[in-house]
This record gives structure tokens, C-alpha cells and sequence, in this order.
């Protein structure tokens, strides 16, 4: 293959030779396998940089597509989705659920993780130990408190001591936190349950999304808009708005302190607050 015929290649994946439009980075990746195959099959290696240029070419004129973000789910909308909850096993955990991951700023890996023994009370409210997260790869653990609510409705502690109340009263004390609830109403682990066991009966991330959907579609808000990583996002966008500092927002969602995704979200809510329009008497 010569860097003639890679080029025709990356400008012909362009023009949308394979039917529809590719994203400059997917045609790269398409680029990349096809130099390598040809590397590993004749030990030669493909000059690339007449596709570079292409590609270079293609990106600039494509321009950047407006950057996918979760909606942040703000404490009017998490208020709205946990009053729809029902008074059932599925509706506490949901609660727990919701509003753990709202004021932990929590990822669904990282709820799904979480263990009964990963929670203790304390005067104050809770400790919820994390024992791995995506910036501790090394799992060194970091430990997070937990705040009383205004309302009881979202108050965090209130919603995972009430959930770890009736996992006990139904005879479960420990392993998973977040469990999985048959369409009976039982809870994953007590005597009677009908669902799947073989995870230990730990909801997974995709099981905590489906609850997440379920339950702002129960609330009548559009299930496409939202996503449980909105709760992350809302979390930190909150806490900015009640004037929280960075790095305490950092400390409780665990995020590097070379993250700049909390300095984007503090963004967010500047862009409005220092508007240079916001005076002018339009």
C-alpha cells in the first residue's frame, strides 16, 4: 500500500464512501488498523502522512460537534423523581439510589460497589467508604461524609439508613448495598427471592441506569434527557451554585485535582452569573 492509496482512502471514508458520515476520530482509528494489518503482513510500514493531511483537512472543515453532556439533575428534578417513587422495596432502594449518587457525586460503578459494611453512622450523618474509584486505580479506599437534608424526602442519609433498614428487617445485614428487587417485591438475598444470583445479587451499572430511566420516566420526564451520571454532574453543579469551593466539591466526588471537569461545571454556572450583557439595561 503506498501513501498514495492510503490518502484516496482516509479522503473516500470522508465523502461518506462507507454510506454515512464518520467522525474524523473513527476514520483515524479506521486509518490506524489498516496501517498496522499492512505492517504485520509485509513488515512494511506505511508513510501516513498524506492521510494525516486529509484527515487534517476534513477535521477542519467538519469543525467540533457540539460536545455530548448529561443534563445535571438539580435538586428541583432529583425532588421530582424520588416523589414519584412508590412505597415499595423498589421505590427505597431507588431513593437511596438517586440521592446517594447526588450528594457522593458518585459514579455507577462506584454505587454498584458499595457494600452494607461500606456505610457507618455517625453523628453528623454517614461515612460511605469508597474502596476504589476511577482516580484510585492503586484501591487505597477514600472515605465520604455525608450530610443531614433539609427534606427528608432527599436527605441522604435518611434514604440509605431507611433502605439499610429494611434489607435487615427482611434478614440481610451484609454484603452488597444496592441489591436487585424481583417483580414480587423481593429483595436480592432474602428467603423467597426469584431473580438472578449469580452476581452475588449486586444491581450492576447498566441495572442502575435502567432504574435511573425508570424512574424519571414514573415522574413523567423524558427518560432520553437524563442519565445517572446527571447525578454525578447535578451533584457538583449544585454544590457550585450554594458557592462550594472547588476543592471541597473535588475532596467529596473524587475527582484529581488536575480534573477539569469541576472547573467546567463551575463554568457553567459562571457563563450566566458573570455575563457581560447581564447590566446593560437590554
Amino acid at each position: 500500500m503506498s501513501p498514495g492509496q492510503l490518502a484516496s482512502w482516509a479522503a473516500h471514508l470522508a465523502e461518506g464512501g462507507l454510506g454515512r458520515t464518520l467522525a474524523p476520530s473513527t476514520i483515524q482509528r479506521k486509518l490506524a488498523a489498516v496501517t498496522s494489518r499492512h505492517r504485520k503482513m509485509t513488515g512494511e510500514k506505511v508513510d501516513g502522512s498524506l492521510a494525516a493531511d486529509v484527515l487534517r483537512t476534513y477535521r477542519r472543515e467538519r469543525g467540533s460537534p457540539r460536545p455530548r453532556r448529561a443534563a445535571p439533575v438539580t435538586v428541583d428534578v432529583l425532588r421530582e423523581i424520588v416523589t414519584a417513587l412508590p412505597d415499595t422495596a423498589q421505590g427505597s432502594r431507588d431513593r437511596a439510589l438517586l440521592v446517594l449518587g447526588f450528594a457522593a457525586m458518585r459514579r455507577r460503578s462506584e454505587l454498584a460497589a458499595l457494600d452494607i459494611g461500606d456505610v457507618t453512622a455517625v453523628r453528623q450523618g454517614l461515612l460511605v467508604w469508597l474502596r476504589s474509584s476511577k482516580t484510585d486505580q492503586a484501591g487505597h479506599g477514600h472515605e465520604i461524609p455525608l450530610l443531614y437534608g433539609s427534606r427528608h424526602l432527599t436527605c441522604p442519609v435518611r434514604a440509605v439508613q431507611e433502605w439499610i433498614a429494611l434489607l435487615r428487617e427482611r434478614g440481610v445485614t451484609d454484603g452488597p448495598l444496592l441489591r436487585r428487587v424481583d417483580q414480587r417485591g423481593r429483595v436480592a438475598g432474602e428467603p423467597g427471592y426469584t431473580g438472578r444470583s449469580a452476581d452475588g445479587h449486586r444491581m450492576t451499572g447498566a441495572g442502575i441506569s435502567h432504574a435511573f430511566k425508570q424512574a424519571c420516566a414514573r415522574a413523567g420526564l423524558d427518560p432520553e434527557r437524563w442519565s445517572p451520571h446527571g447525578l454525578r454532574a447535578g451533584g457538583a453543579t449544585s454544590a457550585a451554585d450554594a458557592g462550594a469551593k472547588a476543592a471541597a466539591i473535588e475532596t467529596i466526588g473524587a475527582w484529581s485535582p488536575r480534573s477539569r471537569q469541576v472547573h467546567e461545571y463551575i463554568r457553567q454556572r459562571d457563563r450566566w452569573d458573570d455575563h457581560p450583557m447581564r447590566d446593560v439595561g437590554l
